[in-house]
């Protein structure tokens, strides 16, 4: 018995993809069990399997991924065939497979046959079935039952104990080069791409004539993330898509079987076009995908080979490190991870962590999304991961951005912050202090907060694999949903009531030392502060300053100068903003009106 992993399955799946495994009893045909494990663990699963199959039952696997039955299946890895004779011919039925037009991928043989398979890339479910009727049909002695896309086949190294001397299931050849286009596979066959896929009103139907069309014949040069992510996401959808369909117009959804338009598509405040699908069938209905979402799942293509795919497409000239590589994969696989079929597997195997992602997804979504689109350079790394800073409010005005195209919900900085500091206490987020910082990078971010008058500080951070970090995550859910702790818990005190002084100050930066002098004056500042706001509903850093503020110090009166004031005040001020709730910004036209101010300034209201 060979114990290595089959080169099939690892020709056909990643190290991390799930594969799903059944065993049959070879004698009666009864299906006893199931399996699923990541291909990377095959070696800790063979000896079990191989003692299911000395018991005398056939080892089996679905060949496309995502799961044992038809409508679980996400991708399509192979199209294949089954060989099963009823005399002795196999050298005529081999002779059959290598005449077809496109050399195959694998072939396996089996007790009165073969298993034959040709990987497949850039794939659509909807039209599965068909060509697999039609490669029945043209190569002779296979099987035409063999359509389903949770069709499973036996599994190499394993025996068939069918007759009185079981036979080894065995690969005899083995050809990684031979990959296919889906598309290229199906004119093979002679049938008509774009009429088939119509015809099965397959699910991604807008493929049909996305490959063939780059709208550029010039070259265009972008260097960094952010400048390519922000033309990407601002080219128009409709035409993308070959949709004949005008902005906000319902049509029939891309992404499930539509009865009824309820999809459309629309130009956000930042002028990227956005798809939206209402019906609770869908698997986007709770997101606003954009064009890189929406080929990811087209193709079924991880971050880096859409951004490689859209590039082509548009003719850009674009290159990334390999350390830039590896954290955009982190980053596409930490959006799987909350993804619809991630939440469904916490809610399964680790509800607590579910419980505080699921009501502020949207939060994550997007702090996944920034970082992405921030990518730094590797000179920008902290402890290996990419770092990305932003402030709180930015966050909030990106999350209220998508909530009003869905909802009448919107969230205030006080509560994302709230949010964002239960992800770093999970794990999901972990801030970095500015004394940790590359000093070119806080000097970028203190340049940029200073000509986006930004009222919070910018917070500086790393994001782990969530993978990684979810059993931590989880300890830490758990012990916060035992005792109770909700969101609206959140805070320094809590933080460190659970886990310690150490955590809490890694999450909250919050651990100045204050001299007695400040110790004093700053209730000072917390009565006035408070005064102020609940009589006339905010207050300036100015009026704060000319407050009188005598103290004794030492059994003598001290009273502070201006200077003095200002130097606490200053020193004090993030940490105030954080205690009362508040937010410093510069007065809009409705402020300016509401509390008669006679100019635009800076003001200290109520989150």
């Amino acid at each position: 018995m060979i114990s290595d992993t089959p080169e099939l399955l690892k020709l056909l799946y990643n190290d991390d993809d799930e594969i799903y495994i059944r065993k049959y009893d070879d004698k009666t045909g009864k299906n006893s069990q199931n399996f699923n494990f990541k291909l990377k663990d095959y070696p800790l699963w063979h000896p079990i399997l191989k003692q299911y199959n000395e018991n005398g039952e056939g080892i089996f696997f679905v060949v496309n991924k995502g799961g044992q039955k038809d409508e679980q299946i996400k991708e399509v890895k192979a199209h294949f065939i089954d060989i099963d004779l009823r005399t002795d011919n196999k050298p005529e039925a081999l002779a059959e497979v290598k005449s077809f037009k496109l050399p195959p991928t694998a072939i396996v043989e089996t007790l009165r046959g073969y298993h034959v398979y040709w990987k497949i890339t850039e794939s659509i479910l909807g039209v599965f079935s068909t060509i697999q009727k039609e490669l029945s049909k043209q190569i002779k002695y296979s099987d035409p039952s063999i359509s389903n896309l949770s069709r499973i086949l036996r599994v190499p190294n394993f025996y068939h104990h069918k007759t009185d001397t079981p036979f080894l299931i065995k690969e005899i050849e083995i050809n990684k080069d031979n990959v296919y286009k889906q598309r290229e596979f199906v004119e093979a066959l002679g049938l008509d791409y774009t009429k088939e896929v119509k015809k099965n009103n397959a699910l991604q139907e807008l493929a049909i004539t996305i490959s063939d069309n780059n709208p550029n014949n010039e070259v265009i040069v972008i260097e960094g993330y952010e400048e390519l992510l922000d033309f990407l996401k601002r080219q128009n959808l409709m035409k993308f898509l070959n949709l004949d369909t005008k902005e906000k117009e319902s049509f029939k959804c891309l992404f499930h079987q539509d009865k009824s338009p309820s999809a459309y598509i629309y130009i956000n405040r930042k002028g990227y076009y956005k798809y939206r699908c209402f019906s609770g069938n869908c698997e986007v209905n709770e997101m606003n995908i954009d064009i890189i979402d929406i080929v990811q799942r087209l193709f079924n293509k991880s971050f880096n080979e859409t951004i490689k795919y859209l590039c082509d497409y548009y003719n850009i000239q674009f290159s990334i490190s390999e350390f830039q590589r590896e954290q955009q994969d982190k980053y596409d696989l930490n959006a799987r991870f909350i993804n619809r079929e991630g939440l469904i597997k916490l809610k399964n195997n680790m509800p607590s962590i579910y419980t505080y992602i699921k009501p502020y997804k949207i939060i994550l979504n997007e702090i996944i999304g920034f970082a992405r689109e921030k990518m730094q350079s590797s000179q920008y790394q902290y402890k290996r991961e990419s770092l990305f800073f932003v402030s709180n409010r930015y966050i909030t005005d990106m999350v209220n951005m998508e909530l009003e195209d869905i909802s009448d919900t919107r969230l205030t900085a006080f509560e994302v912050n709230r949010y964002i500091n239960l992800l770093a206490t999970l794990g999901f987020l972990n801030k970095v202090h500015p004394a940790n910082l590359p000093r070119s990078l806080y000097l970028k971010a203190k340049q940029i907060a200073e000509r986006r008058e930004y009222s919070r500080k910018i917070m500086f951070y790393t994001m782990p694999n969530f993978y990684d970090i979810q059993f931590k995550a989880l300890e830490r859910a758990n012990l916060m949903l035992n005792s109770g702790i909700t969101v609206d818990d959140i805070s320094q005190r809590t933080i460190s009531s659970l886990f310690g002084d150490a955590i809490a100050t890694e999450i909250y930066h919050i651990n100045k030392h204050y001299s007695e002098i400040e110790d004093k004056a700053i209730p000072k500042f917390i009565g006035f502060i408070n005064q102020e706001i609940a009589d006339k509903g905010y207050t300036t850093k100015e009026e704060i300053i000319k407050i009188p503020i005598i103290l004794k110090i030492n059994s003598k009166t001290k009273r502070l100068s201006k200077k003095e004031k200002t130097d606490i005040l200053n020193k004090c001020f993030d940490d105030l903003l954080e205690k009362l709730n508040l937010d410093y910004v510069k007065s809009n036209k409705e402020q300016i009106e509401s509390f008669n101010l006679k100019s635009q300034i800076h003001i200290l209201i109520k989150e």
